[in-house]
């Protein structure tokens, strides 16, 4: 039996290394961009001098003794003689065969479609080619820079610059920060925290991408290398020698256009992660089923985990753990878990020695459903198990210390125990 395995992300490279502990089993797992699989969070710990290239690596290389790793770019799916095309990292042409095929490949970052995007200083920050190319621009130009995108990867982008010194703007379409994720205090919270660091315009819409200061690319001051001069919104107009378009991102599906494969805004699997040709199987961020696609870290490994538990023990379809998500916006952790939305909220602020802490407990019929969290670090296991219970007022008091293992907040639980008993 060969598992063929299309992208070497969390989810693909999950399942491959769940699949090898059986010797029998020939595993073979294509990627594009680097042969060994790598965490994209750590990029820019890489970038910023913390990391080397190797420590971004998601595991030790001898755990994926067995597997065929292999570079190269997918061109074609033919699911009727179940062969895959693919360019090796060499340039050849070249096929492989397979009884069952993962489909794991990912997002690719969403594009503004706007003039200009084409221009040499205008990009994303997704794969390890982005922070090649990020590296080049910054060895090659001097000038400030401007963040298109209120969300995690635009955050992580202007840590990165502000690192080096960058002079950088965001540019936010909403009137807050992440104001379509975040409730409005959690929203203030961070919006403050990033303006700490960077500067950030809201209510902006960006136009064109510009290869002269004044947007007008016949006005005789163009640069040199044709690239990025100015960034036009429909309020201003920003000088700038490098834009980071950081909209969100959407499925990989470009090898698959042709294959036959059922596709929507991903690809259209079932609860077992069936698609709609035989022995092909799709999971992670390409993945739609029931017509939601999560693009998560945490969702991605356990849709791998579930898939293999499938095939080797008749687990039964999959069942979406309670929704997790963490994140840092500069200094301020971020941490959600199920429903924040909805529901009676409770929330408390807490602000010492400088540090701001902010939780906020959602319940639905006295049932815990949400937990959300700014400036505290909480023990996931614990979060998604209150959840799933459906924990009520007096378990969640009971289980604050153990939910959090924050030292720092360790007084600030009995100040919280005392206003939720005035509200139990």
């Amino acid at each position: 039996m060969h598992t063929l395995i299309l992208g070497n992300g969390i989810a693909g490279s999950t399942v491959a290394r769940l699949l090898r502990q059986d010797p029998d089993m020939q595993i073979s797992m294509i990627s594009e961009e680097a042969p060994y699989p790598f965490s994209r969070p750590a990029l820019m710990y890489a970038f910023m001098g913390h990391l080397t290239d190797r420590q971004t690596e998601l595991h030790e290389r001898k755990s994926y003794k067995g597997i065929d790793l292999i570079q190269g770019s997918v061109r074609h799916v033919d699911t009727t003689e179940k062969v895959v095309k693919y360019a090796a990292d060499n340039g050849q042409p070249a096929d492989l065969t397979y009884d069952r095929l993962v489909i794991a490949t990912g997002s690719v970052p969403r594009r503004l479609n706007v003039p200009g995007e084409s221009l040499e200083g205008v990009q994303g920050l997704y794969h390890r080619g982005d922070l090649m190319r990020l590296e080049s621009r910054l060895a090659s130009t001097d000038g400030p820079a401007c963040i298109i995108g209120g969300g995690l990867i635009g955050v992580e982008l202007a840590e990165m610059l502000h690192s080096r010194k960058k002079p950088v703007t965001m540019l936010v379409r909403e009137a807050s920060y992440w104001n379509s994720v975040l409730l409005p205090e959690e929203s203030a919270v961070v919006s403050k925290e990033i303006e700490r660091h960077v500067k950030v315009l809201y209510n902006r819409q960006v136009l064109s991408f510009n290869e002269s200061e004044s947007g007008d690319s016949e006005a005789g001051i163009g640069s040199a290398d044709g690239g990025l001069r100015s960034v036009t919104t429909d309020h201003d107009r920003l000088p700038a020698n490098l834009a980071g378009v950081t909209i969100g991102v959407q499925p990989n599906l470009s090898a698959l256009q042709s294959s036959g494969i059922t596709l929507d805004r991903g690809v259209i699997v079932d609860g077992f992660f069936r698609a709609s040709a035989p022995d092909v199987y799709a999971i992670g961020d390409c993945a739609q089923i029931d017509g939601r696609i999560e693009q998560l870290w945490y969702t991605a490994r356990h849709q791998a985990e579930t898939l293999v538990a499938q095939w080797t023990d008749g687990a039964g379809t999959y069942a979406p753990e309670p929704f997790y998500n963490s994140a840092k916006f500069f200094s301020l952790e971020y941490i959600v878990a199920g429903q924040v939305t909805g529901g009676r909220s409770f929330l408390y602020q807490d602000e010492r020695q400088g540090k701001r802490h902010l939780l906020r407990l959602c319940f639905d019929s006295d049932h815990l459903i949400g937990i959300n969290t700014l400036g505290l670090r909480l023990r996931q296991d614990c979060a998604e198990r209150l959840i799933t219970e459906g924990a009520r007022v007096q378990m969640v008091m009971q289980s604050l210390s153990e939910l959090c293992f924050d030292p720092e907040f360790s007084g600030g639980w009995r100040r919280l125990q005392g206003r939720l008993r005035e509200v139990a």
